[in-house]
C-alpha cells in the first residue's frame, strides 16, 4: 500500500503527445504557446525645469540696509510665505509666533451708587376753564329794629318800689322770725369778737405805761 502511494503520478496529456498515433502522427497537435504583446512604457514625468529666482535674492539684498523694523520682518515673511525666498534656520527661528499669552480676566469696574435723580417742579397748565364772575358784595343785614328810648329814671324808680313791696311782704309774714333767729346766731358771735379785740388793746396800752 505504501508504494502506490509513492508512485508518481504520470500525466497522460504528456503521453498522449509522446505517444504516436496510428498513422505514426502524434494524437494531439501541439501549438505554440501565445506570445502576449509587450506592455507599453511608463514614462515618467520629467521634474519641471526650475528657473534660478532672482527676486528673492534681489529683494534681501535690497533690504540688507535697512535696520530691522516691523516693516521689513512683514515683507520677508511675504515673501517667505508666497514661495519665494526660502528662509533661513535662523530667521525661522526668529519669525516663529510667539505663543499667545493667556486671557487676562480683568474685574469689573466698580459702579457707582445710584444717585436720587432730581424731578423738576411740575410746571401748572394753563385751565382753559373761563375765569370765575366776581363775586357780590356782602349785603349788609338789616338793622333790627331801633327800640323806643325808655325813660330810665322811670323804670329804676318802679324796680325799687317792687322790691320794697316784696321785703315789706316778706317781713310781715316770716321775715321777722328768720332775722331773730340770725341775730340770736350771729350777735354773740360779733360782739364776743369785738369784746376780744378791745381787751386786747386795753393790755397793750398798759403794757407800754409800765
Amino acid at each position: 500500500m505504501t508504494d502506490k502511494k509513492d508512485e508518481p503520478i504520470i500525466d497522460l496529456t504528456e503521453v498522449v503527445e509522446e505517444g504516436p498515433g496510428p498513422s505514426g502522427q502524434p494524437w494531439v497537435q501541439s501549438s505554440p504557446a501565445p506570445v502576449p504583446p509587450p506592455a507599453p512604457e511608463k514614462k515618467v514625468p520629467e521634474p519641471p525645469s526650475v528657473s534660478p529666482r532672482k527676486e528673492p535674492l534681489r529683494m534681501e539684498e535690497e533690504l540688507k540696509g535697512i535696520p530691522d523694523s516691523p516693516l521689513k520682518k512683514f515683507i520677508l515673511a511675504d515673501e517667505e510665505g508666497s514661495g519665494r525666498v526660502s528662509p533661513s534656520p535662523a530667521k525661522a527661528q526668529e519669525f516663529q509666533p510667539a505663543p499667545s499669552p493667556p486671557p487676562r480676566i480683568f474685574p469689573d469696574p466698580p459702579r457707582p451708587a445710584p444717585t436720587s435723580r432730581f424731578t423738576f417742579p411740575e410746571v401748572p397748565k394753563p385751565s382753559l376753564e373761563p375765569p370765575p364772575a366776581p363775586s357780590e358784595p356782602p349785603r349788609p343785614a338789616p338793622e333790627p329794629a331801633k327800640q323806643p328810648v325808655l325813660n330810665v329814671e322811670a323804670e329804676l324808680r318802679a324796680i325799687r318800689e317792687a322790691m320794697l313791696s316784696r321785703v315789706e311782704r316778706w317781713l310781715s309774714q316770716e321775715g321777722v322770725q328768720v332775722c331773730e333767729r340770725v341775730a340770736r346766731e350771729i350777735f354773740p358771735r360779733v360782739a364776743e369778737e369785738i369784746i376780744r379785740r378791745e381787751i386786747e388793746k386795753i393790755k397793750t396800752e398798759a403794757e407800754e405805761r409800765e
